[in-house]
């Protein structure tokens, strides 16, 4: 009987020291912190004719204002059957249904948009400006073309080097005709001015473009 409670009261003191024993705390005398969630993978897009992948939303905040914009769709740049890039539309709550004239929505001042580029292709600085000084022609009346002259050549100068295959491109324009223009996540520059906004975005959704500019609404619901 004595050793029973002996054994008996060997195993008491042990589970109570065992319920008793110490949460681990951390080095810094805090307790350990639960594993952090995996973050959401981002949704992505593809562009079937340049096969450039984008994000099917883009989030960023400028001058204290959060802006989200949502993908309106992709197309492919072409130059005598050569794939040279592909880019991806971005609109502000882009998602949202629009009525009349889709095209309308990314000559206006109301609603920050963007354009991600992605090259597939190399070319020279002086090809990509002769072919930014030929759109700007083929979709500006010639008052336009010359008013907007000083910012025009304001834009060429942002090219100053060839491009290179896998260079991305941003263009982002906000309300107030502030334009931005970015090379691998790098700012380059950035021009105030509505009336050039509204021509710089006409390259690719203006009536008089070579673009497939349906493509680039393809998503708009």
């Amino acid at each position: 009987m004595k050793l029973f409670c002996l054994l008996t009261l060997t195993a008491c003191v042990a589970a109570n020291s065992l319920l008793a024993a110490p949460k681990p705390i951390a080095q810094n005398g805090a307790a350990p912190s639960a594993p952090a969630a995996a973050a959401a993978p981002v949704a992505t897009v593809t562009d079937k004719g340049s096969g450039a992948t984008f994000p099917a939303e883009v989030n960023f905040e400028q001058n204290g204002k959060k802006y989200h914009l949502a993908l309106t769709g992709t197309a492919t740049r072409k130059k005598f059957f050569v794939k040279v890039y592909g880019v991806a539309s971005y609109l502000q709550d882009g998602g949202a249904p629009v009525s009349g004239d889709k095209y309308a929505e990314f000559t206006n001042d109301n609603k920050a948009k963007q354009l991600t580029i992605k090259w597939v292709h190399a070319a020279p600085a002086d090809k990509v400006k002769d072919q930014y000084i030929e759109s700007f022609k083929t979709n500006l009346s010639p008052e336009d073309f010359n008013r907007l002259q000083p910012e025009i050549n304001t834009w060429l100068s942002f090219f100053n080097r060839d491009i290179k295959n896998g260079d991305e491109q941003m263009i982002r324009w906000t309300p107030g005709g502030y334009i931005e223009f970015t090379v691998n996540n790098q700012k380059i520059g950035s021009i105030n001015n509505e009336a050039f906004a509204k021509g710089l975005w006409s390259l690719w959704f203006g009536p008089n473009t070579s673009f497939d500019k349906a493509a680039l609404v393809s998503q708009m619901k």
